[in-house]
């Protein structure tokens, strides 16, 4: 097993470090946005099933790319 040159461990280390801190970043980020689609859909869940958008051809347009 072959000893790593200081600063090849050095830099190793920082990549593990933000490696560590991006997965940690981005994983926040989505629970995060996963959350606030959950809480979008549910709104216009309630919108549609009470009537608030009948008249308005317009929120259809929504419809496939939320699909």
């Amino acid at each position: 097993m072959a000893v790593l040159e200081p600063e090849r461990g050095r830099r190793a280390a920082a990549m593990a470090a933000g490696l560590l801190v991006a997965a940690a970043v981005l994983s926040s980020q989505l629970a995060l946005s996963n959350a606030l689609l959950l809480f979008a859909a549910i709104a216009a869940w309630r919108a549609w099933r009470g009537g608030a958008l009948r008249g308005r051809p317009h929120a259809r347009v929504l419809l496939p790319p939320l699909a």
